[in-house]
C-alpha cells in the first residue's frame, strides 16, 4: 500500500495564505470595474431561480397576412 503525501502545518497555511491573498486582489479588481456593488454576493435559493420554460412570453405572434397559403412566399412592396 502507498502512502499518500502529507501536506505540513506550514505547507497548508502557505496555500490557505496564497488563495486568501488572489480572492483580496479579485475583489480589488471587481471594486475598481463595479464601484458600490457587493463582491461575491449570496448566491440565489434553488426556488427563487426562474427557468426559461417558467416564463409566461406573452401570446403567440399572429401573421401580419393571414390570408396568404403557408406554403407563399410574403410580397413586399
Amino acid at each position: 500500500m502507498t502512502e499518500e503525501p502529507k501536506l505540513s502545518m506550514m505547507a497548508l497555511a502557505s496555500i490557505l495564505s496564497f488563495g486568501f491573498s488572489i480572492i483580496l486582489m479579485a475583489e480589488q479588481v471587481f471594486k475598481k470595474i463595479y464601484p458600490g456593488e457587493e463582491f461575491l454576493a449570496r448566491a440565489s435559493d434553488p426556488e427563487e431561480i426562474m427557468f426559461e420554460y417558467d416564463v409566461n412570453h406573452g401570446p403567440e405572434f399572429q401573421h401580419e397576412h393571414e390570408e396568404e397559403a403557408e406554403g407563399d412566399a410574403p410580397k413586399y412592396v
